[in-house]
């Protein structure tokens, strides 16, 4: 791979990942597309940033469990379907613009979907620390 393609690839690929980290604690921001653009980025020009990131212990699990289609639990499903309509819905209230509207309300359709339709997994996300710090079994 050429070096300026490889390093706008670098580039996007961080960009992406700050972009998720702000999704992460921001409401009106989506995580996940970005870091799954983020892997994809790194995964084409840095295999050590590709290594870090899936190796990270919260996003890299994020973007393993989407990639292997593991599917999201009940839980993150209902507070991702929660955080998406409440901000979405104080968005559209706030925007006067008719056709803003309808473009919010279509996108958090679209992506209610999407969600409903991904595989409900049983298991917990995350490993929980047991009291002594190992994981449990």
């Amino acid at each position: 791979m050429k070096a300026p393609h490889r390093a706008l690839l670098i580039g996007f690929g961080w960009t992406a990942v700050g972009l998720g980290v702000a999704g992460a604690v921001l409401p009106l921001m989506p995580a996940t597309p970005f870091f799954l653009l983020a892997a994809w980025c790194f995964a084409r020009s840095s295999p050590r940033f590709h290594d870090w990131l899936m190796g990270h212990p919260v996003f890299g699990q994020i973007i393993a469990a989407y990639r292997d289609r593991e599917g999201m639990s009940v839980r993150h499903k209902a507070m991702t379907l929660l955080s998406l309509w409440l901000a979405i819905g104080v968005s559209a209230y706030l925007v006067p613009l008719l056709w803003v509207r309808v473009l919010l309300i279509a996108i958090a359709l679209g992506v209610s979907v999407h969600i409903l339709r991904m595989r409900t997994r049983t298991e917990p996300m995350y490993e929980q620390p047991c009291s002594d710090g190992s994981p449990e079994p």
